[in-house]
């Protein structure tokens, strides 16, 4: 996965009782008492029997930090690596997970070698970052385990070796990690070092959407198996459990499912057309510098000039756009693009394809003359009867379109190209449109 995995740090911590009071906590600490004060740091800074105080926990985890607690000195690090209780400082972070390391913590050790594995607070060192993934997987750590799994797929630190991958997952899904289970699902969805088997890869995509039983789980398995629903891989193709997982994982923050859930959205995968949600979740991808979404947003500015244009025309100049208005406008817009197809690449906006053709669609043709360039209109009227092939070639500057257009007819089987047309800005009649898709109403 290219995907970089952004790891939460506060997993849990579940080695000591939290019998105590806070008061007694609280006496013990200030006399010094090492194991109370990163119990108090700790109830500081989730909460536990006392309102959150992340200044305070901060405190307390330092004075047992300086006394050589090792989970005192993990969680300081955290705190710099977060910006809890304190300045985000990643080198102070690395030298407190570092120390904690050197007490043979095993989270400190994880956490160490995750700041080799993204350059956080020291250059990337893969090497380095594997050897602390194994010291922490030794002992027991399912997340160590999959991260060396990680470097094992990739080739990072170590050399590639899928086999050595599978085991180290296998490692972390028997310590119930969900990305682990998801690993293994892309292993067999993959082909990477067993034989590629979607029904496997389903399996396990969604355990790893389901940890313990929750309905949730890692969001890239909750994308995947969206995808498997979506293409019928190892299962029986549904549009609707497709759009549900899409949504799942894209509501967590999954810049690929955004863009996948959009683009159901855009073409009524699912669900019905709707432009609205489509924008939504591609600005959202957008967000995360997703570059499909990037493109993708591109051929909304045919619908932004669209909106404005259809108020107008309806309610006059002085118009106020409303949600409702746009509601309208975006009515009429699906009505345009189911009503072309299957012209509705060039004509309404989805410039994803640079080639197709049509042979006999007489009555769209008809309409679709009105939102070509006006003076390759008529050369469209005197040939559409023939067998021909249009191929529009686009190049988007800014938020502008360019497309010229090449038409090519068919004689004795082979095609030749016909005419041509310069580079220009997409031209499009939407009053004609308009005019035309109300008159269907």
């Amino acid at each position: 996965m290219k995907k970089k995995f952004l790891f939460c740090f506060f997993i849990f911590f579940s080695c000591v009782a939290f019998s105590q009071s806070n008061e007694d906590l609280a006496t013990k600490a200030a006399q010094g008492d090492v194991r109370s004060q990163f119990l108090l740091g700790y109830r500081f800074l989730t909460g536990e029997g006392t309102d959150k105080n992340p200044e305070r926990a901060f405190h307390w985890f330092y004075e047992a930090a300086i006394q050589n607690h090792s989970d005192a000195q993990n969680y300081l690090g955290l705190c710099y690596s977060q910006g809890i209780g304190t300045e985000k400082d990643l080198q102070k972070a690395l030298e407190y997970f570092s120390q904690s390391a050197a007490n043979e913590n095993a989270w400190g050790e994880f956490n160490l070698a995750t700041c080799y594995y993204y350059g956080d607070g020291t250059p990337i060192d893969y090497p380095k970052a594997f050897y602390y993934f194994r010291k922490s997987a030794t002992k027991g750590n399912a997340s160590a385990w999959t991260k060396m799994g990680e470097c094992y797929l990739n080739g990072q630190g170590i050399k590639q070796d899928f086999d050595n991958a599978m085991k180290c997952f296998q490692n972390g899904s028997e310590g119930n990690d969900e990305l682990s289970q998801f690993y293994i699902g892309l292993m067999h969805y993959e082909g990477k070092g067993v034989k590629r088997d979607y029904s496997k890869a389903l399996e396990w995509f969604s355990l790893a959407s389901n940890k313990n039983n929750t309905g949730n789980g890692h969001p890239w398995a909750e994308y995947y198996v969206g995808l498997c629903y979506k293409n019928g891989f190892g299962t029986k193709q549904n549009y609707d459990v497709a759009l549900r997982f899409f949504k799942k994982s894209a509501q967590r923050n999954y810049d690929i499912a955004q863009y996948e859930l959009a683009s159901c959205y855009e073409n009524g995968i699912g669900t019905e057309m709707d432009f609205k949600e489509a924008y939504f979740w591609y600005k959202e991808a957008q967000k995360q510098n997703n570059a499909d979404a990037v493109k993708e947003l591109k051929k909304y500015h045919f619908f932004s000039v669209f909106v404005p244009f259809y108020a107008q025309k309806k309610y006059g100049k002085s118009v106020m756009v409303t949600d409702s208005i746009k509601d309208e406008a975006q009515k009429v817009f699906i009505n345009a693009k189911k009503s072309f197809l299957p012209l509705k690449p060039f004509m309404l906006g989805n410039y994803d394809m640079n080639l197709f053709g049509f042979k006999g669609y007489s009555e769209q043709l008809d309409s679709f003359f009105v939102a070509i360039p006006r003076e390759i209109s008529k050369d469209f009227k005197a040939n559409w009867r023939k067998k021909f092939d249009f191929v529009p070639s686009y190049n988007i500057q800014d938020d502008d379109i360019y497309i010229s257009e090449v038409g090519f007819i068919y004689k004795n089987n082979k095609r030749i190209r016909f005419y041509s047309t310069p580079i220009k800005k997409v031209y499009f009649d939407l009053e004609k449109i308009i005019e035309v898709i109300s008159s269907k109403d």
